[in-house]
């Protein structure tokens, strides 16, 4: 399990044990959101994106893959892409990366220097910006929003001493709204949401789904009438319905009927993009008919992906490329004894355990950020011209461990060690 020292809140000292920065959460970074990217990202040559889902709950999963699965397939329409798996996702909401836990997003310096990516005040979701209140009474605060909250909204504020509170709404009226509790509440205090029980609700109630794009056509044949089925991957397959074709007495009725109950893919995998009816005059079927036919022809086109599947034999070969150094320290994070054989095969000498194997660390560099606190608390000296804090920094956090921070600025880095006692 995670530690989580990135989330405590530190004192940054000096030197000389000066204070630079009391009780902020100076390590505790902003979510990577990389959605404006995503056109540079496919044209590099990604093709598969990682999204962090570690002790994130459902609807947190449901939405960032539903924002991202509906951006990159707006993108691979613009370009000549082509998809790796069929069908069209269907999440059953509308996917706002604002409304799951997020500690406000970042490219981390994707596009340069200079956008904030950290987040001092709080690792907490803040969540949305509400607006400021603009008056109170006793169980009751006005607030100036556009926003729509809810009974069941959370809402969060930070305090005159700088802590994120929180508080549930009871009740709205228009601008008005009873929360749960008023501690701290005063006119001018921002208000975020940080649950927006409407949007959480909706998300939980969704079944999402992925159909296949099918196209069907009604026709005649020998001894009655034909459905052809053809999916978006070219699968295509037959179904006769063996009678005596009536032309229907209502042409255009008839038509509009037989169109209707072959689109009616229902729970299936399918979704009809396009249905026709090819035979001339329109026949006459009853309804059950067309509902069976199409259920068959669905049936049989399935079975057809089935057997047109692409299908990769997986095997492993024994490589032979030797690695580049003969000795791997800690940072080789080699914990086990498979990594190890791993490494030894391919000719790495001398191997020091990863730091989690209960290693020594005292003194020894468990951190590395482009992110740089100096930077981030404006005493960079390159950016203001001031002279620099008495070197080397240290993070002390609640329970009194220390860190050591060593700048790297000729790469804009920074490292931090682990020191014991």
């Amino acid at each position: 399990e995670c530690a989580q020292p990135c989330r405590k809140s530190y004192t940054l000292l000096d030197a000389e044990d000066r204070v630079l920065a009391r009780d902020r959460h100076l390590l505790s970074l902003r979510d990577l959101n990389l959605t404006d990217h995503l056109p540079e990202l496919l044209a590099a040559g990604v093709t598969a994106f990682k999204i962090e889902g570690r002790l994130k709950d459902r609807a947190y999963v449901a939405n960032i893959v539903a924002h991202y699965r509906a951006r990159l397939d707006e993108v691979m329409r613009a370009g000549s892409y082509r998809r790796s798996s069929s069908g069209t996702s269907e999440p059953g909401f509308t996917p706002d990366v604002a409304k799951t836990f997020n500690r406000g997003y970042t490219t981390y310096f994707l596009a340069g220097r200079g956008a904030p990516m950290a987040s001092h005040a709080t690792p907490k979701m803040v969540g949305e910006d509400v607006g400021p209140v603009t008056s109170v009474a006793a169980s009751t605060f006005t607030v100036d929003t556009k926003l729509a909250l809810h009974p069941g909204d959370g809402l969060c504020f930070f305090d005159e001493h700088d802590e994120l509170r929180g508080t549930v709404v009871n009740a709205v009226d228009g601008a008005t709204i009873t929360p749960d509790k008023m501690d701290s509440i005063v006119p001018g205090t921002v208000i975020h949401r940080n649950h927006d029980h409407v949007f959480l609700n909706t998300v939980e109630r969704a079944q999402p789904r992925r159909r296949i794009a099918v196209t069907l056509t009604l026709d005649r044949a020998p001894h009655g009438l034909v459905l052809r089925a053809r999916d978006e991957d070219s699968n295509q397959v037959e179904e006769v319905l063996s009678l005596v074709v009536e032309p229907a007495r209502d042409a255009q009725r008839a038509l509009a009927t037989i169109r209707r109950q072959l689109e009616k893919t229902g729970d299936t995998e399918f979704r009809c993009v396009d249905s026709s009816v090819a035979c001339t005059p329109v026949p006459f079927l009853p309804v059950s008919a067309v509902n069976s036919l199409r259920r068959a022809a669905l049936d049989k086109l399935l079975g057809e992906r089935a057997r047109n599947r692409p299908r990769i034999e997986g095997r492993i070969s024994v490589s032979t490329v030797r690695y580049p150094a003969k000795e791997l320290d800690y940072l080789g994070n080699v914990l086990n004894r498979a990594a190890e054989m791993f490494y030894r095969r391919h000719g790495v000498e001398r191997i020091e355990p990863a730091a989690e194997s209960g290693l020594d660390l005292d003194g020894r560099k468990v951190m590395t950020l482009r992110y740089c606190i100096r930077e981030a608390l404006g005493l960079c000296p390159a950016e203001t011209g001031g002279e620099l804090p008495a070197a080397p920094l240290t993070l002390v956090d609640e329970e009194g461990h220390r860190l050591r921070v060593r700048f790297l600025c000729g790469d804009c880095r920074m490292e931090i060690d682990y020191l014991a006692g």
